[in-house]
């Protein structure tokens, strides 16, 4: 049965853009000279695969492709499931709509977007190379200006910016699609390897930059750390390298059981954990640095009340 409609189709192609006053400008291709976009953020298009064959199948094409011509063949701008779908049916012609082709990359990705949004649901992939194509398209503008103008919030776009410059794209893809990871830990995560390039330089150097990202996001995927543990970047200061090593190569090691070894969780509160946080503070203390009288005031009456405390301490462990 389905073979006859799809043999029907592919005879009798004039029958199916639902809207008539559409159908004056619609032409019908065969399917080999309609290009996927190569700038279309969407890369599920298998998603609901099933679902859209059945659509087309039983009522047939209600909108064309909308493309526009690249020499003999035809780039699309709106459509890539439905062509997959038509595709993985077996139907040999599609209708397009020719519009005029963009000026630049810039105005390409806005047109796929304005075509797309509100019909489709974004993943977090999607909307994070949506985002960061248009925001390289416009320039690279800061922040704050790129994200009123897109209507987006400056700290997704500041998110989403981050994560693609640092992680290959073929690496996130798939498994920001299962949920294994998020936009917001990847972010965590690159920051985390910032402080871990800074603090620890050789040991980047020994084990190697991507080796140590591709074992991370595994950790990840695995449920070993999560974004809170990883904006603790305290730990790539205060462990020691052979510790980050350790916790690097074992497959069973948990970021959270690290920190609250060095007393940077705040449910830890042993012995060890309390002598790291002092250790801590000495590492503090020269950073503060009063730029008023205000300020200078504040921080002495901090210090003195904290002086009379710790003179308070050693007195009583002296006893």
């Amino acid at each position: 049965m389905i073979e006859e409609v799809i043999e029907e189709m592919n005879e009798n192609s004039s029958t199916h853009p639902a809207d008539e006053k559409t159908q004056s400008m619609v032409k019908w291709v065969s399917m080999n000279r309609v290009i996927p976009n190569p700038m279309n953020p969407r890369k599920d298009n298998g998603i609901k695969t099933d679902e859209m064959q059945d659509i087309i199948l039983k009522r047939g094409w209600e909108e064309p492709l909308t493309v526009y011509e690249q020499g003999k063949m035809y780039v699309l701008l709106a459509g890539h499931r439905r062509l997959y779908a038509a595709k993985k049916a077996g139907i040999k012609k599609v209708p397009i709509f020719i519009v005029e082709r963009p000026n630049n990359d810039q105005e390409e990705i806005e047109r796929i977007a304005s075509l797309q949004a509100g019909r489709v649901d974004w993943t977090p992939f999607e909307w994070a190379k949506f985002t960061f194509d248009r925001w390289n398209a416009w320039g690279q503008p800061s922040i704050q200006s790129f994200a009123k103008q897109i209507n987006i919030g400056a700290g997704s776009v500041k998110q989403y910016i981050n994560v693609l410059s640092y992680f290959p794209h073929d690496e996130i893809f798939t498994r920001l699609q299962t949920k294994e990871l998020t936009i917001s830990s990847l972010d965590a995560l690159s920051r985390w390897i910032v402080h871990l390039k800074k603090n620890k330089p050789d040991l980047i150097e020994a084990m190697g930059e991507n080796l140590i990202r591709k074992t991370m996001l595994e950790k990840i995927s695995r449920k070993k750390l999560n974004r809170d543990d990883l904006k603790n970047v305290e730990y790539t200061e205060l462990a020691k390298e052979d510790d980050i090593l350790e916790f690097l190569t074992d497959e069973d090691a948990n970021l959270s059981s690290r920190l609250g070894y060095l007393g940077l969780k705040k449910n830890y509160r042993d012995f060890n954990g309390h002598l790291i946080s002092i250790g801590l503070m000495e590492k503090r203390l020269p950073e503060i640095k009063p730029d008023t009288e205000r300020q200078k005031e504040q921080a002495l009456k901090a210090l003195e009340e904290l002086n009379e405390l710790v003179q308070k301490r050693i007195a009583d462990l002296k006893e």
